[in-house]
């Protein structure tokens, strides 16, 4: 279950889903929770912190071949 409360001058907003156990979950009612608060459609991101860059690194030596200083 979670459970989000937002507060602002105005109002205080709570919403609750019982079937939510999963962060996406969590961002999903919090982002209801906004929408209702703000009047306007919120929608939230979750960053999975996965790094899906690849890195390629240019010249690199060859074993077969000598470089100057080695």
């Amino acid at each position: 279950m979670i459970n989000v409360t937002i507060e602002n001058e105005d109002l205080s907003i709570t919403i609750k889903d019982n079937d939510a156990y999963s962060i996406e979950d969590c961002v999903e009612v919090l982002s209801r929770a906004l929408t209702a608060v703000f009047g306007e459609d919120i929608e939230l991101l979750v960053d999975t912190g996965d790094d899906e860059t690849v890195y390629i690194e240019q010249d690199q030596p060859h074993d077969h071949v000598v470089h100057e200083g080695m």
